[in-house]
């Protein structure tokens, strides 16, 4: 985006009719929290009340399935029984009935099949506590090294594509593709890193303070595995409920009620994806504005009340959309065959572009929400403003901390699976299992980091001030960060930082010849202010020798060696913390 289309960011101002609930901190907490974390009723009521009766049908309908022993004629311990009612409905629940048939009768009359499962369910155990610990580990190591994370990740993959290329060029004509592919990759992955490797520190900084808060209040993540557990008790009895019904009807109503199963199932999934996401901005909201020594007990207890209530209508509102788009993907790929193939492969590829674009906007969105406890619509127009101002940085910060997820995802999954492998006399299923209940574990922990990532980037894009003033041990990282990303080589967005205000760290350089930084000078001081006339805006810390009537201008945390009196420092002044 460049500076002549870009639209002027214009941080969250509440109004009075916003300001008329409360803070859930108290209103004795500090002015920067009361703008925020704000309670004034329910929002969006309607979209909670459609997520209630969704889910109260699928519980009633699963009740009233095990009550009349519909769901013992279908899945009866006699196999003949249930194919007889399984060949009554269409040809999917006619596979899958006697699929499912045959599997459990395979399983209770064969010892083996009972060893076998035996051996894959000790595996999950054993890579649950494996996969925790490595996790842990991870942690730990993340949030020391995480610009090496980084780096390491990101390299990782162009000698992915290095390997793809020479095992395609070892193949001969058949490895053609292979080749093709490979070489795109690499390329495509070293000229990414390339552009994108001064904005390194700041999406390490990023990802620190994330796991830093994640491995501080840990209750994200013990809310998000209770949630997880949820979600798999939902899974089974949406099975319960949904099978047999199927195996009632046939024709145009078994399609029509599969449809609005598979759109109950994607809604109620998103919610609970949502809840987590939410409940997880909230508390890194929370540590940013109010810092480490005034943190209020228990932020995460408080951030997944506000999620479960006055914020719940918001995030099922967002999750209906979301939901939606996915049931409209789901029927476009089962509508697919030889018959104008390529029509509907390209409407389906148009859907699913369609479907990952809100996703990713529903993250942000999200974020708004536990931010400012405000309805979707509002943290809808919120988050389109930060788009169109830090869209290219919220996208390559997303891509370069999440291949790190992805990487250690792969690692830990890989070595819990070697694991078990061994420890259960070199069981093949132990190792799957093992590394099954790996990628969870993995998915859950990192995934609840990704989302603080998400947040303390639109925290710090709007509010970079009070980032300097709440952690000031972090100020000088992002001092760093921001003047590195300066140095890049490829055009950027918009400076996280409000227009009124640029606020940089006092450091003291008795080297630098002309006086001390100043903290917080207007960026846009009068020119040829009359003799006497205050400066606007004068620091604790005053340049020595300014002429009189020369203006003021913000310094940067370095001035430059030998600047003449009364020089403006840099351009930096006005434009410091720019993204590129």
């Amino acid at each position: 985006m460049t500076d002549g289309s870009r639209v002027a960011y214009q941080p969250y101002s509440p109004t009075s009719e916003d300001l008329k609930g409360t803070c859930v901190y108290g209103d004795s907490c500090d002015p920067e929290v009361q703008r925020r974390f704000r309670v004034n009723g329910y929002n969006d009521v309607w979209a909670t009340c459609v997520f209630l009766v969704n889910l109260l049908g699928i519980i009633v309908l699963g009740a009233v399935q095990l009550g009349t022993g519909k769901w013992s004629a279908l899945f009866g311990s006699s196999p003949s029984s249930s194919t007889t009612v399984a060949t009554t409905s269409a040809a999917p629940a006619t596979t899958l009935t006697t699929f499912t048939t045959r599997a459990a009768t395979v399983t209770t009359t064969s010892t083996g099949s009972v060893e076998t499962a035996a051996n894959f369910g000790n595996g999950c155990l054993a890579g649950l506590g494996f996969a925790v610990g490595l996790t842990l580990v991870f942690l730990v190591l993340m949030k020391v090294f995480a610009k090496a994370f980084i780096w390491v990740a990101n390299s990782i993959f162009i000698f992915i594509g290095i390997g793809i290329a020479v095992a395609g060029g070892m193949l001969g004509n058949s490895g053609l593709g292979l080749l093709i592919c490979g070489i795109v990759l690499t390329l495509i992955s070293a000229l990414f890193l390339l552009c994108v490797r001064h904005r390194i520190p700041f999406s390490a900084l990023l990802l620190e303070c994330s796991t830093m808060c994640v491995m501080r209040f840990h209750g994200t993540v013990v809310f998000a595995f209770v949630t997880l557990l949820i979600g798999i008790v939902y899974y089974v009895w949406w099975v319960i409920s949904i099978l047999p019904t199927l195996a009632s009807v046939s024709g145009g109503a078994w399609q029509g009620l599969l449809v609005l199963f598979v759109f109950l199932f994607f809604f109620t999934t998103q919610v609970f994806t949502g809840v987590v996401h939410v409940t997880t901005s909230g508390t890194v909201a929370t540590w940013f504005f109010v810092g480490n020594g005034q943190m209020p007990p228990n932020p995460s207890v408080a951030s997944f009340k506000r999620a479960m209530t006055t914020s719940f209508g918001s995030i099922c509102f967002g999750s209906l959309i979301v939901g939606l788009l996915k049931t409209l993907e789901y029927i476009v790929r089962a509508m697919i065959s030889d018959r104008n193939f390529l029509l509907k492969c390209i409407a389906m590829c148009i859907l699913g572009c369609i479907r990952r674009l809100m996703e990713y906007f529903n993250l942000y969105a999200f974020s708004h929400i536990a931010i400012y406890g405000c309805d979707y619509m509002t943290a809808a127009k919120l988050t389109w403003n930060f788009i169109q101002n830090f869209v290219w940085s919220a996208v390559i910060n997303d891509v370069l901390v999440d291949r790190v997820f992805a990487l250690l995802t792969v690692f830990n999954a890989c070595a819990v699976g070697v694991i078990c492998f061994f420890v259960f006399s070199k069981s093949i299923l132990a190792a799957l299992g093992g590394a099954l209940v790996a990628i969870v574990v993995n998915n859950v922990v990192f995934n609840t980091v990704a989302s603080g990532v998400v947040t303390m980037m639109v925290c710090v894009a709007e509010a970079p001030d009070v980032f300097h003033a709440k952690h000031p041990e972090l100020s000088t990282k992002l001092n760093e960060a921001v003047i590195t990303m300066q140095q890049g080589c490829c055009g950027g967005d918009a400076a996280p930082v409000p227009p009124q205000v640029v606020v940089v760290q006092a450091m003291h350089q008795p080297s630098r010849g002309y006086g001390q930084p100043m903290v917080a000078a207007t960026p846009y001081p009068p020119q040829g202010a009359p003799y006497g006339r205050p400066m606007v805006a004068a620091t604790p810390y005053p340049p020595q020798g300014v002429p009189y009537g020369q203006p003021m201008v913000a310094a940067t945390p370095y001035p430059p060696q030998g600047a003449p009196y009364g020089q403006a420092a840099t351009a930096a002044a006005k434009d410091a913390m720019m993204l590129l």
